[in-house]
């Protein structure tokens, strides 16, 4: 995986800026003004994630590509080689846990800022005139996994409150 995919992943997610508040070659991304991804721009490329305590150390035990995170808290961030052997869903997956894990700790607020503009892009889709198998093929491969869970939950729900 290279920097690209990451930076188009990362910017897709709601309310992302991406910005180089360090220098030149970290580039930051984060979620209402907290980070959850920052990457070096030169080689070797990695990531720093931020990880709950547990897992961080798990997953450095269990991976040579993950070790403590460079110049963050060790305890919550790891730094991830994008250069070595991990899947693409991996280093997407631990991208997501980041952000989810960052959004958490975000006042209330903010947290409900993020679900409505979820559920804004779920009715603009829908009010579209196309077919649905295209809305739903286009829709979903913008979502995260914890838009997924939101748009599955909202859908149980709208069939049990107007059938």
């Amino acid at each position: 995986m290279d920097i690209e995919e990451v930076r188009e992943y990362c910017i897709k997610k709601q309310e992302v800026t991406e910005s180089f508040p360090f220098d030149d070659e970290t580039l930051v991304f984060k979620v209402l003004g907290k980070m959850f991804c920052l990457s070096n721009l030169t080689h070797p490329i990695s990531i720093n994630l931020k990880c709950n305590s547990e897992e961080a150390i798990e997953l450095r035990e269990e991976f040579d590509e993950i070790k403590p995170g460079f110049h963050m808290n060790k305890k919550h961030w790891n730094t991830v080689d994008l250069e070595g052997n991990l899947s693409k869903s991996f280093i997407l997956k631990m991208i997501d846990d980041s952000y989810k894990l960052v959004v958490s700790k975000l006042p209330k607020k903010e947290r409900e800022k993020i679900n409505l503009w979820i559920l804004l892009k779920i009715k603009i889709l829908f009010k579209m005139k196309i077919d649905q198998t295209i809305v739903w093929s286009i829709f979903l491969h913008s979502l995260t996994n914890e838009e997924i869970r939101l748009l599955t939950l909202t859908c149980f729900l709208s069939r049990l409150l107007f059938r």
